[in-house]
Formats: structure tokens, sequence, C-alpha cells
């Protein structure tokens, strides 16, 4: 075994992790001093404090990670924060629970079926609404004296499309809703 092997071996061992022989030799090159010079035994403490520092920095960066979800969590519950401020952390736990209380509706699967059966129906009346009223301002009015309808036309329209994107919405959390209580052996 040559020299610079058994040094990449003690340096696997001090800091107790599987490493390349160019990570072995960056510890021992860039965050020691002078390790040939010193010897093996010599290079523990210098070891050790790379461990420390590795172990350090790893804790730093998970901290940071898990402030920054708190962060997230604080300003979707709250909004967003007023400048140059944050929202503190204190109440998440209540906040969250309230909101999870406020979320969770318990619906049989007759319920759900009921439900979306009415939203079904909104949503095929919405898209006939839409049908004619896209066929009436399909063109560009005759006269003045059908401009203000057509314009009223296109307002519907836009209106009747907005409701549509509403159903569609709502269809889907029901019908997200819906499957897994199907899926439930005890309903």
């Amino acid at each position: 075994m040559t020299e610079t092997a058994t040094y990449r071996d003690f340096v696997r061992s001090m800091l107790d992790r599987d490493m390349t022989d160019e990570e072995c030799d960056h510890v021992l090159w860039e965050r020691t001093p002078f390790p040939i010079v010193m010897g093996v035994d010599h290079l523990a403490p210098y070891l050790a404090r790379v461990r420390a520092e590795d172990e350090t920095a790893e804790y730093s960066a998970l901290l940071t990670r898990q402030g920054d979800l708190l962060t997230g969590v604080a300003n979707a519950l709250n909004g967003p924060p007023p400048d140059l401020t944050t929202w503190s952390h204190h109440d998440l736990p209540e906040k969250a629970q309230a909101l999870a209380e406020r979320v969770a509706v318990d619906f049989t699967p007759a319920e759900l079926s009921y439900v979306l059966g009415g939203l079904l129906d909104r949503y095929e009346e919405t898209m006939r609404h839409i049908a004619s009223t896209e066929r009436m301002v399909a063109g560009e009015p005759c006269c003045d004296k059908t401009r203000g309808r057509h314009e009223r036309n296109v307002e519907t329209l836009a209106a009747f499309k907005e409701q549509h994107a509403i159903l569609s919405s709502a269809i889907a959390k029901v019908r997200a809703v819906e499957e897994p209580a199907q899926e439930d052996p005890d309903a």
C-alpha cells in the first residue's frame, strides 16, 4: 500500500464516509495543513475539525430549509406579509388546524353524487348558453341599432365563460373527493 493510499484510507475512516480519491485529496490538501509532512498520526485533530465543520454546514442547511418551509406556511396561511416584516410562527399549528376543520367536509357517496349531478346539469346549461351566445356575437353588428345588443351579448358570453371555468373547477374538486369516498369499503 502506498503512502497516499494510507492517507486516503485514514481520511475515509476519520470522516466516516465513502469518498473518492479526489475528495480525499481535496480534504488532505485544501482543508488540512501540510498532511504529508505531519504524518497520519498528527492529522487526526485536523480531520476531526473537518468532520465537525461538515456536520455544522449540513445542520445549518437543514435549519435554513426548515425555516424557509415554516415561513412559506406562515405566508400561505396569513397571506403576504407587509413590507420589511415576516409573520410570527407561534400560532401556525392553531391556524392550520382551524383551516383543516373548515375545509374538511364529510359527504356521503349519495350526497356527492347529488352535488356532482347538479354541477353537471348547470355545466351543460352553461355550455348551451355559450354556444348560442357565440353564434349571436360571431359577426359584427349590422347597424347602430344592434350595436348595444351585440356589446351586451359579448359581455354575457364573457360571464358564461367565467361561469364555465368555475363550474369546471368545482366539478374536478367534487370528483376528487368522490373517488376516495367510493373506494371506502365502510361507505
